[in-house]
C-alpha cells in the first residue's frame, strides 16, 4: 500500500540491461502514476535516477516525442483510449 492508499498492480518487472550500478528494467504497472513507481523503488531501496513512460493504455509513445511535448492523436488511437476500439470519429 502507498501513502495515497492505493495499490500498484505490477504486471511485468524485467531486467532491460545496463551493468554495475547503471541498470535498466521494464516496468508494466496498471492503476499507478509515476509518483507511485517512484514511492515503489524508494521503498524497496533502490535509487531511481530515471523514467521513461513509454505507454499509456494501448497507446504507445515515440521516443522521438520530447518531454513535455504532445502530437495529435489519430481517429483510431483516439477510439481506442476512450474504450470503442474500431469506432472513429
Amino acid at each position: 500500500m502507498l501513502d495515497r492508499g492505493s495499490a500498484i498492480r505490477i504486471v511485468l518487472l524485467e531486467p532491460a540491461g545496463g551493468e554495475g550500478s547503471n541498470r535498466w528494467y521494464r516496468l508494466i504497472a496498471a492503476g499507478s502514476s509515476g509518483n507511485d513507481i517512484r514511492q515503489l523503488f524508494e521503498r524497496s531501496a533502490v535509487t531511481l535516477v530515471r523514467m521513461l513512460r513509454t505507454r499509456v493504455g494501448s497507446l504507445s509513445l515515440p521516443r522521438t516525442l520530447p518531454r513535455s511535448h504532445f502530437r495529435p492523436l489519430t481517429d483510431e488511437e483516439l477510439a481506442s483510449l476512450l474504450g470503442n476500439p474500431g469506432s472513429a470519429r
